[in-house]
């Protein structure tokens, strides 16, 4: 009677892809700082073991053409996808690779409450009204390295709704400016059932992973989602 999805194999059969990698059960919202320190003080851990994996695995997805720019969105909210952008952007950097995490959720940023930037540090919304270049929206953790273009919605103006920025030239031109700085460019996107960003963010991307979280999503909403 159970109607989500609880083994690799089941997800791949259903729904006709594939699983690149499974991760192990984190804390909730509050904690994301946690799991960074997880990642950062036990590298062997098996957090940091799956977060590799993941990163390898969507590295080969393509080897003659590896993925340079990847989406991460989910069904529903609360399936970690953000935490899993974070992570393979440290991972990313731990390997001395470049890597920016862009929060491209303009409604809800999750992002910027986890790092805390200065309140006065300029970010998405600056960069796309004008007001601030991208270099100086580029926001650098200082306990990781990793480089970050956050959102605050606080600055947002409900005369413009997000999908119509995400959809803008002035968004395209970004992620090609940051594709052509970093190795690997990471779009944070807000679920795909809940609004339409996702799919309007999908086409700069070279790759999309998708989150699901075990034993909670339902699968017809998986299946819709990925339509």
């Amino acid at each position: 009677l159970n109607n989500t999805f609880r083994s690799p194999n089941q997800l791949e059969a259903l729904t006709n892809q594939r699983v690149l990698a499974t991760i192990p059960s984190g804390k909730n919202r509050a904690k994301r700082r946690e799991l960074l320190r997880t990642l950062l003080d036990r590298p062997s851990s098996s957090l940091a073991e799956s977060i590799r994996n993941l990163r390898t695995s969507i590295l080969f997805s393509n080897v003659d053409n590896p993925p340079k720019v990847v989406m991460f969105t989910s069904t529903i909210p609360q399936e970690a996808k953000s935490s899993t952008a974070m992570l393979v952007g440290v991972t990313s950097k731990q390997m001395g690779k470049s890597a920016i995490v862009v929060d491209c959720d303009l409604r809800l940023p999750s992002l910027k409450g986890i790092f805390e930037p200065p309140g006065d540090h300029p970010d998405l919304f600056d960069v796309i009204e004008g007001t601030a270049s991208l270099r100086d929206a580029i926001y650098v953790d200082p306990d990781t390295g990793l480089h970050l273009l956050l959102s605050g919605h606080d600055k947002a103006n409900d005369a413009i709704s997000a999908a119509d920025i995400l959809a803008s030239q002035k968004f395209a031109g970004i992620v090609a400016e940051l594709s052509s700085t970093y190795e690997l460019v990471i779009l944070d996107t807000p679920p795909a059932l809940v609004v339409t960003d996702a799919r309007s963010v999908s086409r700069h991307a070279d790759a999309v992973g998708y989150t699901v979280r075990w034993d909670e999503t339902p699968r017809s909403a998986v299946i819709e989602g990925l339509k």
